[in-house]
């Protein structure tokens, strides 16, 4: 976002026009719009220019070159006064004079001070810490504690007469954002430890972001090739298209293989970041389904396009805004809820806090989720399915789903939708041990389940109950689904992977529609059930009715028929998980069993 400052035009009859200006540091000349020309009676004398910008070079345009304008306000915006007044020594006055009568004042000087010293580190080390390069690590945590303070403080503070952030406040929102992910990107790609953050200029910033965002549009034409192969073409292929320097770091990394998007593609991919950049800022929107109104804003900008490229790219864009997000710091949450800190909370409090220390111990469910290594120190943080570990992180997995369900934020009549997430990953993970175990007989997990292939693997699963379903309903809807041998013209994506695998010619294959409908009513699904089985009597009547308020359009019989396929298919999972836990607990040997019994009755004086 280019800063805007306000600015007086005066001509040379005096006359003179209050204005806004944008201030692009990559300038080499100013530009006047020609409202604002006539305004002014400017002489102007008709031209052909060339522009060079960071999407295009040699560009040339029809312009006019006006004389006899003077600007003026610039006066006001000499950054050393803001500099001077919003600075540690005034903070520290506005303190030691006024004391506790105006000490938020002075905390906000104090901050907004460390702030301008964060984004503007000159040096590798300076007298003041924050002022000192981006990263160094006795400076790191500071002054990421203080862009989150000074972030949270521009999010929360309004402008008399407004209820939303100004500009220049989603600016200052924005702009820590992408110093953090900036950081980030470059100490993980390319072993950068610092930066100097005075040297981000805005040509800079604006020629990665585009170089970035055409990686995005290439891995979205890539998943959605079968879908429209317009969209782009590999790098092997597309050596003799002409391309600018958005695609630098495609060409960098591709060896052959990478996909290049078209300029077409790109082109409508930049304008949907501007529906994505209005709905979230520089956040993330903590809404419901933001996926799916981000595709259904980019559906009706653009309706040519697929429903299931504009899907992708919303989940894609939205999965990356989500990783950015310093919220998501896994290893804080590691640090805090760790088997240390819940022996000394023990420790020195003793039964007064107990239930908040056994709590905490339940880290042994993340050491479960994070296995990495075949055998641990730490019993739970062994491989997944192990002999001598399995049966404690059955136990602990239930017992930290039981704590999930019971619990409830103040203020809150049921699970929020991060313990629904928690619920579900630990049933899918031992659904998932169990069904490899079985079917190919392997004998434990790492903690190598990533979010693509977990949804990769549910999304086949859902289309082929999508497909069954039709067949069931073929003499009710015929629209559901064709079987497979009188739909091979059609295009389909990885969705139907498993379909076309398992089929001979007879399974059926849900039309788009249909598997897009079924996808909604897992969601109905999933709120209704959680990571269980409702116990409440008409849980399939419940969940027929709940489809028929959303889908009124559909046949009852479809509807009743997929209620029941669903819910018939997590019943039959639970009741495997069941038959599993007995197996493993009569497999468990009779010594080691009788041995448990034994030092039950053992004293440690014997």
């Amino acid at each position: 976002m280019m800063p805007v400052v306000p600015v007086r035009l005066i001509d040379k009859a005096g006359k003179e026009v209050f204005t806004s200006a944008f201030l692009d540091q990559g300038r080499s000349g100013c530009f006047v719009t020609s409202r604002l020309a006539s305004q002014l009676s400017l002489e102007k004398d008709e031209v052909t220019i060339t522009i060079d910008t960071v999407t295009s070079e040699g560009r040339e345009v029809k312009s006019a070159v006006v004389d006899g304008a003077k600007v003026r306000g610039q006066e006001c915006q000499r950054v050393y006064l803001a500099a001077q007044l919003l600075s540690e020594r005034v903070a520290r006055a506005v303190s030691h004079i006024f004391g506790d009568r105006y000490r938020k004042e002075a905390e906000f000087i104090a901050l907004v001070d460390q702030a301008f010293d964060t984004f503007n580190s000159r040096h590798m080390s300076d007298g003041k810490l924050h002022r000192s390069a981006f990263g160094l690590a006795h400076a790191i945590e500071d002054q990421y504690s203080c862009l989150l303070k000074f972030t949270q403080v521009m999010r929360d503070s309004r402008v008399v007469g407004n209820r939303s952030m100004l500009s220049f406040q989603k600016g200052f929102v924005m702009s820590p954002t992408a110093l953090r992910g900036l950081y980030s990107a470059v100490q993980r790609h390319h072993g950068i430890s610092y930066l100097l953050t005075s040297r981000l200029n805005q040509d800079c910033v604006e020629n990665c972001f585009l170089q970035a965002l055409a990686y995005v549009t290439r891995y979205a034409a890539g998943e959605c090739a079968t879908v429209d192969s317009t969209l782009g073409k590999i790098t092997s292929n597309a050596k003799e298209v002409p391309r600018d320097e958005r695609y630098a770091w495609i060409d960098t990394l591709s060896r052959g293989g990478l996909t290049v998007s078209s300029a077409r593609w790109l082109d409508q991919v930049e304008q949907l970041e501007v529906l994505f950049t209005t709905m979230h800022g520089g956040d993330i929107d903590r809404g419901t389904g933001v996926v799916r109104r981000l595709a259904e804003a980019a559906a009706r900008k653009f309706p040519q396009l697929h429903p299931y490229v504009l899907r992708k790219y919303a989940m894609t864009r939205t999965e990356l805004r989500v990783r950015g997000q310093e919220c998501q710091r896994v290893y804080l949450a590691a640090q805090l809820l760790s088997e240390r800190v819940a022996k000394a909370v023990s420790h020195i409090f003793g039964d007064r806090y107990r239930k908040e220390a056994e709590f905490i111990a339940l880290d042994q469910a993340f050491d479960t989720f994070n296995s990495r290594h075949m055998s641990d120190g730490k019993l739970k943080r062994s491989a997944f399915g192990l002999a001598h570990a399995i049966e404690d992180q059955y136990s602990c997995l239930l017992k930290f789903t039981q704590v999930m369900r019971d619990a409830r934020v103040v203020g809150n009549r049921s699970m929020l939708p991060f313990q629904k997430g928690f619920v579900m990953s630990s049933a899918a993970l031992r659904g998932l041990y169990s069904a490899v175990q079985r079917h190919h007989e392997i004998s434990y997990l790492l903690s190598r389940l990533n979010q693509d292939c977990v949804e990769n693997c549910f999304s086949q699963a859902l289309a082929y109950v999508a497909g069954y379903v039709a067949a069931k309903c073929a003499t009710v809807d015929s629209t559901l689904g064709k079987i497979t041998s009188d739909a091979k013209e059609e295009p389909r994506d990885e969705r139907y992977a498993w379909i076309d695998t398992l089929s001979r010619g007879g399974l059926t294959v849900p039309s788009a529609r249909w598997l897009e409908q079924v996808e909604q009513l897992e969601v109905l699904f999933t709120n209704m059930h959680g990571g269980d089985i409702d116990r409440g009597p008409g849980v399939v009547r419940r969940l027929a009715e709940a489809a028929a308020l959303k889908f009124p359009q559909l046949h009852p019989h479809i509807l009743r028929r997929y209620a029941m396929t669903r819910t018939q298919l997590r019943i039959r999972e639970i009741r495997r998980l069941i038959g599993d836990r007995e197996r493993l607990r009569k497999e468990q040997p009779t010594c080691s069993r009788e041995a448990k019994r034994a030092r039950l009755y053992v004293h440690p004086g014997d």
